[in-house]
């Protein structure tokens, strides 16, 4: 009898850890503070087009496939036709913050953190989907399993290049899951709401085979730039290397770590957008958007790239930490898998694609085991914009 009692109450305490363990880490929010914002490479708006040629080179991503290639342009009907010529590069749009309670803000802190509440309350979105450790592993599990939000504010410093043109669409000051009640929602039919066609394209691309094929070419394709663009782009629920884009949803299913989850929920993002009217609902890139935003059924992946700019800024050396023993074990992943990305040529030094592999961006930036205040993310997230400019 006293054995038997001995295991309900172990049983009893393991609930009871377990539950307080995945409370906390739904109840808690990184502290990333405003300086976070200057965490990027000036350089990241390169390269810039002007008259169909590049001017500037830039040092991470190209431009992309479907940028114009004209010199001169025009907007408007007769007689009223005004006669310009061509620019285009990439700027600073929206700083995206993945996270694991709805009302923490790593960037804004206390200061919005009512405001989520209330509009988490509004909307019907609580906070019990918090993330959960899979495997077993509460403390310190390598693998999570479970739910993040996500607020995308526009970005503070958008016109630090001094070109803030009439084709540049950045949509609300904040679009945020908290607002939307598909997101957060488990249902296949419910969260499905924004994406209707997904009920039935996802039954044929979801065959292992189609699947694993289709998956493997969008992640060499954003990863070393050989197949990016139209084709990718018309496959818009591949995530590259990353989770799946659909459904737009916060649920995740065993994201092999915080980078590739906190990414995988950023390219959601923008299917979210572009379905609620945000900015990624219009297109900024090529001869149809030279005088304003042309709107789009879904976004198209080249127009945008990512910079990580929290926990750990991709302008720095990553973020692995050091073993007990004094040796920087992370540090030496990172020098050689960075070797290895050299070699193949697909390094991103401050800005990598959307989809892209860790590989060439991520390592030594997620390390849960460490608990160091990296669960939560912060992303600058650029976009291409092509404008007929007048003056």
């Amino acid at each position: 009898m006293k054995t038997k009692l001995s295991a309900i109450l172990s049983s009893l305490a393991a609930v009871a850890v377990m539950s307080f363990s995945q409370s906390a880490a739904a109840n808690t929010c990184s502290s990333a503070g405003m300086n976070v914002v200057r965490n990027f490479c000036y350089d990241s708006g390169f390269p810039i087009r002007i008259m169909g040629r590049t001017v500037v080179a830039g040092g991470d991503v190209p431009a992309p496939p479907g940028v114009t290639q004209k010199s001169t342009c025009k907007c408007g009907k007769e007689p009223y036709v005004v006669y310009g010529y061509t620019r285009g590069m990439w700027l600073p749009t929206r700083m995206v913050e993945v996270v694991r309670n709805p009302s923490c803000s790593p960037v804004y802190g206390n200061s919005v953190k009512s405001m989520l509440e209330q509009m988490a309350k509004l909307a019907g979105t609580g906070q019990e989907q918090g993330v959960t450790q899979g495997g077993g592993d509460v403390a310190g599990g390598r693998y999570d399993t479970g739910f993040r939000h996500y607020h995308s504010w526009v970005f503070p410093l958008y016109n630090i290049y001094g070109w803030t043109p009439r084709c540049f669409a950045r949509g609300r000051q904040l679009e945020t899951s908290v607002a939307q009640p598909t997101w957060s929602k488990r249902d296949p039919v419910y969260m499905n709401m924004l994406y209707p066609e997904w009920m039935a394209i996802g039954n044929i691309v979801n065959n292992p085979l189609f699947n694993l094929a289709a998956h493997t070419a969008s992640c060499v394709a954003n990863t070393t730039g050989v197949g990016w663009g139209a084709p990718d782009d018309a496959a818009y629920w591949l995530g590259g290397c990353m989770g799946k884009n659909l459904p737009a949803a916060g649920a995740m299913s065993s994201e092999k770590n915080s980078v590739i989850g906190t990414s995988t929920i950023l390219n959601r993002s923008l299917l979210v957008s572009n379905r609620t009217g945000g900015y990624a609902s219009v297109s900024t890139v090529g001869d149809k958007a030279l005088c304003s935003p042309v709107p789009v059924p879904f976004p198209s992946k080249s127009e945008f790239k990512a910079t990580m700019l929290f926990p750990y800024s991709e302008t720095g050396s990553g973020g692995a930490s050091g073993s007990s023993d004094g040796m920087d074990v992370g540090g030496v992943v990172k020098q050689i898998s960075g070797e290895v990305s050299n070699y193949l040529n697909i390094n991103s030094r401050c800005a990598h694609r959307l989809g892209s592999s860790q590989l060439a961006w991520g390592l030594g930036r997620s390390e849960r085991a460490s608990n160091n205040n990296d669960s939560d993310a912060v992303y600058l997230l650029w976009r291409w914009v092509d404008c007929c400019e007048f003056n």
